[in-house]
């Protein structure tokens, strides 16, 4: 068994490591990152199914080739997203948008087919518009607490 005093002399080594450590860091000023309209943060796959807009920031323009968008593409997003004219989007999945409570509007295009439950939730005082037929949102395809959505078609 270790004794008291090689215990005690192994807590000091790992304070002053740790100590050492934190001092030696570069000192980096924050910077605000830029909104962008550019899609290029976007992932889309080879599939053409956009898989993440992790490093987006503000409005995004989503290329008319992208067809699905898959789960948590959109989280904690803040911002308004759209598409490009004659966008091939048919399949938005289950909470494709989400968390956050600041997705300001989606506009979705006519050629939107199948809109997932709960596929927009939680995103705050959204404005969903649909340039198409309603009927492709299924009945729990918005979710949101304490807050409404505006829908408009």
């Amino acid at each position: 068994m270790a004794s008291p005093w090689l215990k005690g002399l192994s807590v000091v080594a790992i304070a002053l490591l740790t100590t050492t450590s934190l001092l030696v860091l570069p000192e980096a000023k924050a910077q605000a990152a830029v909104p962008t309209n550019d899609s290029s943060c976007l992932f889309i796959d080879e599939n053409q199914a956009l898989v993440s807009a992790e490093f987006c920031i503000g409005d995004v323009v989503i290329p008319a080739s992208v067809r699905t968008i898959k789960s948590n593409a959109f989280v904690l997003f803040k911002g308004s997203v759209s598409f490009e004219a004659n966008s091939q989007l048919q399949t938005v999945e289950r909470t494709a948008f989400h968390g956050g409570a600041s997705i300001s509007s989606i506009i979705f295009p006519p050629s939107v087919t199948s809109v997932a439950d709960y596929a927009i939730a939680d995103t705050g005082s959204t404005v969903v518009y649909l340039e198409g037929n309603a009927s492709a949102f299924g009945q729990n395809a918005i979710w949101q607490r304490n807050v409404g959505t505006t829908f408009v078609q």
